[in-house]
């Protein structure tokens, strides 16, 4: 592991209850060894009220909402989490004694997969009419990379292998470089360790 030793990037696998006390541990190593971290994208004093707001929502009485809150509170923390430990992973190229002061588990080596399900792609469309806002459901497993193809709505080809390709460093981000006030299609894939690919359904969308 120590070569190419990472740190995991999403905590998706994981219940509410154990994603809180990964968050947390994680929040608590970091803190302590802030001195041998500094630098990284989103700091402590954001990511905290996150976790807590994730917890106090997920442990409240039940109401009507309760379950759409708890994700959504719950994907603030895991846009925190891709978003620091994938700086990690970066500004400790491999240092194991580093990557342990995160307080995050590491990366397990990448095993043998079959072909992969389906994903699920939510998208918004950001201010500035350029930009939209992806979300992939997660699939089990190591060594997992995400992508979306992308074409014109008004395209008359309806295989997305066909489309435009982005790589998603994580599966939720920002795809940049749309046109403003036009409608696209997209599809989200899952890839492992073989070439074949299973799409998402076709997700329409139109620029701001």
């Amino acid at each position: 592991m120590a070569k190419g030793a990472k740190i995991i990037t999403d905590f998706g696998e994981l219940s509410d209850s154990l994603f809180y006390d990964a968050s947390t541990l994680m929040f608590n190593s970091i803190s302590k060894n802030i001195g041998d971290l500094a630098g990284f994208p989103v700091d402590m004093a954001i990511y905290q009220p996150q976790i807590e707001e994730f917890n106090k929502v997920r442990n409240a009485v039940d109401f009507p909402e309760k379950v759409a809150k708890t994700e959504s509170f719950r994907t603030i923390v895991q846009k925190t989490i891709t978003q620091n430990n994938n700086w990690f992973n970066t500004f400790c190229a491999g240092n194991v004694v580093l990557l342990k002061e995160t307080g995050a588990p590491f990366q397990k080596e990448a095993e043998a997969q079959g072909v992969l399900g389906k994903t699920t792609l939510t998208l918004v469309p950001m201010p500035g009419g350029t930009k939209v806002d992806y979300f992939i459901s997660h699939i089990k497993g190591g060594g997992i990379h995400y992508g979306l193809l992308f074409t014109l709505a008004s395209n008359p080809i309806n295989d997305p292998a066909e489309w435009k390709f982005n790589y998603c460093g994580s599966r939720e981000g920002v795809m940049d470089g749309l046109l403003p006030k036009t409608d696209y299609k997209f599809v989200s894939f899952a890839m492992g360790t073989v070439s074949e690919l299973t799409m998402s359904e076709v997700v329409n969308v139109t620029t701001l």
